[in-house]
């Protein structure tokens, strides 16, 4: 992997950095959703959707969700 290059098009962008902090993390799939909180971080929360209320709530999830509306 050109690790260089792969990261051109981040140094270049004028991005603020907490912008590109986000898009990193939406990369990673290490987003603050219920699931990473209860299952990453180890917190005692539910991981079901806030919209839905029924799946577990991650980033696969929440995108979907979103392009569904």
């Amino acid at each position: 992997i050109d690790k260089e290059g792969s990261m051109a098009w981040l140094k270049s962008s004028g991005l603020k950095g907490q912008t590109e902090s986000l898009i990193i993390a939406a990369q990673d799939q290490a987003l603050n959703t219920r699931y990473f909180q209860k299952h990453i971080l180890k917190q005692e929360v539910d991981s079901r959707c806030r919209l839905c209320n029924m799946a577990e709530e991650h980033i696969s999830l929440r995108l979907h969700s979103a392009s569904s509306n």
